[in-house]
């Protein structure tokens, strides 16, 4: 993504998945959360800065 020029990454997980945790360790940030009608746990959404 970087060769590409992009200036940031966003992703998303549910508030109950380990894997928040390791996009925490990568850099991502936390910007927010969501209740899906579907789901059952938030939904977190990430941001990281490319550079």
């Amino acid at each position: 993504m970087r060769t590409m020029k992009y200036k940031y990454v966003m992703l998303s997980t549910q508030e109950d998945e380990t894997a928040k945790y390791f996009y925490e360790k990568l850099g991502y940030r936390r910007i927010g959360a969501f209740l899906p009608p579907e789901q059952d746990a938030d939904e977190i959404m990430y941001l990281k800065t490319l550079e």
